[in-house]
């Protein structure tokens, strides 16, 4: 389905890049940490193969999200919910979005989407034993797709800012509730040495049993 006021992709998705000068991004992500969702992919490393760039963005105008064979997304290009294959409806969610265009750029990320596979997304995959409870409820998949991002150049210390050249007017949708994630937990008390002995005991257990690493 198309959202009625999706834009026109020859006209808000051609990118420009502008620099922003030199600023601290610690001091960026706080900044940048007051919208939605924001993230920030740090390279710590002034190395200029290796971890030249981080990126940092918020505010996304579309997601998808996914919880065993339940999947949803929503974009200004569409939107779907499917209860089949996970991944079969992320190619779908992939599918509606558009390509960007900015010239010749020289960064390896100008936007898009942002996210991660949950390691127990390997449960859609191929057949594992599904003894343990699900208790973190937290998506397989979850992915957002921002069109304004950050760029910070860690070896010249300049921050460039890269937006499409017309804002996109999109709000999207609340999450279904199924896909929604548990609140924030409450920090606990420290353990007594009893209990920490326990607990490293029942960690051991746990890792030869498979189930952590």
């Amino acid at each position: 389905m198309r959202s009625p006021n999706a834009p026109t992709v020859q006209e808000h998705l051609r990118l420009t890049v502008r620099p922003i000068g030199r600023r601290d991004p610690i001091a960026l992500f706080r900044r940048v940490q007051r919208g939605r969702w924001p993230f920030f992919l740090d390279s710590s490393l002034p190395d200029p193969e290796l971890a030249r760039y981080s990126f940092l963005g918020s505010d996304p105008v579309g997601w998808f999200r996914s919880r065993g064979p339940r999947a949803a997304y929503a974009t200004p290009w569409g939107e779907s919910s499917a209860y089949r294959d996970p991944l079969e409806s992320f190619g779908q969610f992939l599918d509606a979005l558009p390509w960007a265009t900015a010239g010749t750029p020289a960064y390896p990320f100008l936007g898009g989407i942002v996210g991660y596979f949950a390691y127990d997304l390997g449960r859609q995959v191929e057949r594992l034993p599904d003894e343990k409870p699900s208790d973190l409820r937290l998506p397989d998949m979850h992915f957002a797709v921002y069109p304004r991002v950050y760029v910070l150049d860690r070896v010249w210390g300049e921050i460039f800012v890269i937006a499409p050249r017309t804002r996109i007017a999109y709000e999207p949708p609340a999450l279904p509730d199924e896909l929604t994630v548990p609140p924030e937990p409450h920090p606990i008390e420290p353990l007594d040495p009893e209990e920490y002995v326990r607990t490293i005991e029942e960690a051991k257990r746990a890792i030869y049993d498979g189930e952590i690493y």
